[in-house]
């Protein structure tokens, strides 16, 4: 078997939660070990495969003496033959899907397969890199923004967070491209301008077969989850489209087909320090108001917003901000999973940010442990939900060490989320998202309160 088509296949990692080795997979216990595999392989891996992207210079400094200069340039123009592929079949995807009026039910599924293929392969290129894995500096592409310029950037929010957080009809409703069959019943897909970026927000929705006014459920991913991009990638939501549930799956900032060349998925956000967690927070809220105006504008059903990890952390403040919100734009319900409301202690203790860095970068250019603390508010929910607590969900896992559990756990108290609604899980933070998808339990109830909203 090539190392292209066994890369293919580890990437397809649901069939393997449902064999008998998903407890496994899922325990605490693999936990350090995923991170690792997070940590030191997968994100450094695509900080080099973004440096090749972009013909970084500093790359050709990092090439091992066991590695000619003629592979690593090899090895760099095959990264831009897949890129340009990649950047291809998603031209036509385009053309096909919304603007070309093509009905064509089988050359709709082919280019989809075509689009979704090519960045497949795209991203594969990163194993070109791995001579070059452990002679990286850091794996993440440091770029803090001065404590000054945040401030004159952000500080009237800090005093209005309403500046951020805001909830205003979209200028341009979201654009549905045609739809195909898929597992789930119809897809399509959303396009629509960001009101916060200077770019195009993609969103993919699943539509039960047959549906009439369906509920809605608005679902954000983790950060560096990448599904769109990927052959064969986990859907942990999509799967309620089979209980009658729309779902909207948006990529969120500086993901997928978002992504600013010369970055990996989601990096900016580290990369920034906290103007990138700002940008990435006030974004994806602006966004999420838009797809519940569409959602609310497309079907009669109630709307659920949510996510895992990031995707959750983007919708609790959603919930704690829409309560100056248009009515239109509130969402009835939502899951949070893998979450907490303390974003002081996530970057303190998590183990993610520790691992790639974070808070050393953050001293080194010269943000304090106080200078933090003075963006909490716009970073952190601090209110009463904008939802009746009977209509929130939470998973949270006792051996999350990424969201610390303790604070998940204040946060489910403080917004009075009723115990059959919070699933505690013997997990961790990876785990999490890998044992939603084998125990869908968390959605199941989401979908049985959209049922009893939907009356």
């Amino acid at each position: 078997m090539s190392d292209r088509r066994r890369l293919a296949d580890l990437a397809r990692v649901e069939p393997w939660l449902h064999s008998p080795l998903g407890p496994a997979m899922t325990s605490r216990w693999t936990e350090p070990l995923l991170l690792h595999a997070v940590t030191r392989w997968y994100i450094p891996l695509s900080r080099l495969w973004a440096m090749a992207e972009v013909d970084d210079p500093a790359l050709h400094e990092l090439r091992p003496r066991t590695m000619t200069p003629g592979k690593l340039d090899r090895a760099i123009a095959a990264v831009a033959d897949a890129r340009r592929d990649a950047a291809e079949a998603a031209r036509r995807w385009e053309d096909a899907l919304f603007s070309s009026g093509c009905r064509d039910a089988e050359a709709l599924r082919q280019r989809e397969a075509e689009r979704r293929a090519a960045a497949h392969r795209f991203n594969l290129t990163r194993r070109y890199f791995l001579p070059l894995r452990t002679r990286l500096a850091s794996s993440i592409d440091w770029a803090i923004v001065p404590e000054a310029d945040v401030t004159a950037r952000w500080q009237a929010a800090l005093a209005n967070p309403q500046i951020a957080y805001r909830g205003l009809p979209p200028a341009n409703p979201p654009q549905q491209s045609a739809s195909i069959a898929g597992p789930y019943g119809e897809e399509s897909w959303l396009r629509f301008p960001s009101p916060w970026l200077n770019d195009t927000v993609l969103a993919h929705v699943y539509t039960p077969a047959k549906a009439t006014d369906p509920p809605t459920l608005i679902y954000g991913h983790g950060v560096g989850v990448e599904t769109e991009q990927w052959d064969g990638a986990i859907e942990e939501a999509a799967g309620l489209a089979r209980l009658g549930v729309r779902v909207v799956r948006a990529e969120a900032p500086w993901h997928g087909r978002r992504r600013p060349p010369g970055s990996f998925g989601g990096e900016p956000m580290f990369a920034r320090g906290p103007d990138g967690s700002l940008d990435m927070m006030a974004a994806q809220s602006s966004e999420i108001a838009g797809m519940v105006a569409w959602a609310r504008a497309t079907s009669g059903g109630p709307v659920a917003i949510g996510g895992m990890s990031l995707g959750a952390l983007c919708a609790q403040l959603v919930v704690d901000h829409a309560k100056s919100w248009p009515t239109a734009l509130r969402p009835d319900a939502a899951i949070l999973c893998g979450t907490c409301d303390r974003l002081d202690a996530v970057l303190q203790q998590g183990t993610l940010p520790l691992a790639i860095g974070l808070p050393q970068a953050l001293a080194l250019n010269g943000w304090t442990v106080q200078g933090l603390e003075r963006w909490r508010p716009l970073l952190e929910p601090r209110g009463e939900p904008a939802v009746d607590p009977a209509n929130l969900v939470m998973l949270v896992g006792r051996f999350d060490r990424v969201m610390p559990y303790a604070h998940a756990c204040a946060m489910a108290a403080r917004w009075r989320v009723p115990p059959e609604n919070l699933f505690a899980r013997a997990q961790g933070h990876f785990g999490l998202a890998l044992g939603l998808v084998r125990d869908p339990a968390p959605m199941h109830r989401l979908a049985e309160i959209l049922r009893r909203l939907a009356g």
